[in-house]
């Protein structure tokens, strides 16, 4: 069972940073991953029979864009279709909340 959970500073965000650091900086080799918009934007995470598996985020730009981004899935969960729901719970979220246009960053 899949269950979507939204969530914004100062709430539990550990979930959806412990999925960037496994796949962004332990996977992927990058360095800085986190960074000042993650105290301002929604968290996304999705949860397969309770256990996170991915997750993203989405920020506005100031005007009527609103950015996606950190997209990440647990290796453990891939190839189930995760990424593209991930990425339709954003942009219906983003929508809900005013977006006239949606860029991926």
């Amino acid at each position: 069972m899949l269950t979507v959970k939204w969530l914004k500073n100062p709430q539990d965000l550990n979930d959806a940073f412990f999925i960037r650091e496994m796949v962004f900086i332990k996977e992927q080799g990058f360095r800085n991953e986190f960074d000042e918009t993650d105290n301002t934007c929604d968290h996304l995470v999705l949860y397969e029979d309770g256990k996170a598996a991915g997750c993203a985020r989405i920020f506005p730009d100031g005007g009527n864009c609103w950015h996606g981004g950190r997209v990440a899935v647990l290796p453990e969960f891939r190839g189930k279709g995760l990424g593209a729901r991930l990425m339709e719970e954003a942009e219906a979220r983003a929508r809900e909340l005013g977006a006239e246009k949606i860029c991926l960053s």
